[in-house]
């Protein structure tokens, strides 16, 4: 990583907290609902301020970066996830906006592989991307300067 040129370096943006935590307060509130068999208002003050809470040092711990040798993803608070994609494993990118995120003004990139498992996810994420056009351009540039290298190691 010390020989790489680091093109982009950035965590989500803070405009992710409110969806991102009503989100997860809703899961909470439905999980809440079938396990005592309503939302009790006592209960539901403690689920909101607990997961505006979590999910606010959550984001803090999130960092992507995209580099002239692939993409990394990390973060996480009880289990931390550090992920690597070199260029030439990668195949395409997605740029993606929920109704939510289109409030709040933040997009999702996403990096698609194509050891997958016949899957349709991208094999990492950067969510709460403000500004998704120049990563995404950036990306597609070295995919295309690394597509040479991928038919090296298939030959």
């Amino acid at each position: 990583m010390a020989d790489e040129k680091v093109f982009f370096e950035f965590s989500p943006s803070s405009k992710m907290l409110i969806p991102f935590a009503l989100g997860k307060a809703l899961l909470w509130m439905v999980f809440i609902f079938f396990l005592f068999g309503g939302l009790s208002l006592f209960l539901l003050l403690p689920v909101l301020v607990f997961s505006f809470v979590w999910n606010h040092f959550l984001l803090k711990t999130f960092r992507y970066k995209v580099t002239d040798k692939g993409v990394y993803s990390q973060g996480g608070i009880l289990m931390k996830e550090n992920k690597f994609v070199p260029f030439f494993k990668v195949t395409d990118t997605v740029v993606s906006q929920d109704i939510v995120s289109q409030l709040f003004g933040v997009w999702t990139v996403g990096i698609q592989t194509a050891g997958a498992g016949g899957n349709n996810v991208p094999e990492i994420q950067f969510f709460g991307v403000e500004d998704p056009a120049p990563v995404e351009d950036k990306v597609r540039v070295l995919i295309e300067q690394n597509s040479g290298r991928k038919r090296a190691l298939n030959e």
